[in-house]
């Protein structure tokens, strides 16, 4: 799948949206693995709470070589800011559902009664600054050793 250049983030566009449901897929499962049936203990649910998110990261890793343009600073920035929208609306939603008392799983009194949804929405858009900083590495070493071979 190749990038037109009529629509440059067509790709990038479809991998936040698949990317993100399926995390959001996972969180939900684990919070009814969590709250409902009570399955995991409360240290490894934090690991695997903050592990989710992870996921999305090592798979654009994974298909990076999808999203690049010839412009890599600009294409990194627009795409991140493309993936934070995502995770805003879905941490927006989040708190709405929270905020009226409509959660899809019922949540335990005296937990984090919800919460964890906004938390997870806001670790979601940072864990994904990780690729941002790679590819402005990555971008700046290329540069350096262009410069440096002249």
């Amino acid at each position: 799948m190749k990038n037109t250049p009529e629509h440059p983030y067509k790709n990038f566009m479809l991998f936040t949206l698949g990317a993100q449901f399926i995390t959001w897929i996972l969180f939900l499962i684990w919070d009814l693995l969590f709250d409902e049936l009570d399955l995991f203990p409360d240290v490894f649910g934090t690991v695997v709470f903050y592990a989710i998110p992870i996921i999305p990261v090592v798979l654009y890793f994974v298909f990076d070589k999808h999203f690049k343009t010839d412009r890599p600073v600009v294409t990194a920035i627009l795409q991140h800011l493309i993936w934070f929208a995502v995770a805003f609306i879905g941490g927006m939603l989040s708190f709405l559902a929270l905020d009226s008392e409509f959660m899809l799983i019922e949540q335990k009194s005296g937990m984090l009664d919800g919460v964890e949804y906004i938390v997870f929405a806001a670790f979601l858009g940072i864990a994904f600054l990780l690729t941002l900083i790679v590819r402005l590495v990555k971008f700046l070493n290329a540069r350096h050793a262009s410069r440096s071979a002249a």
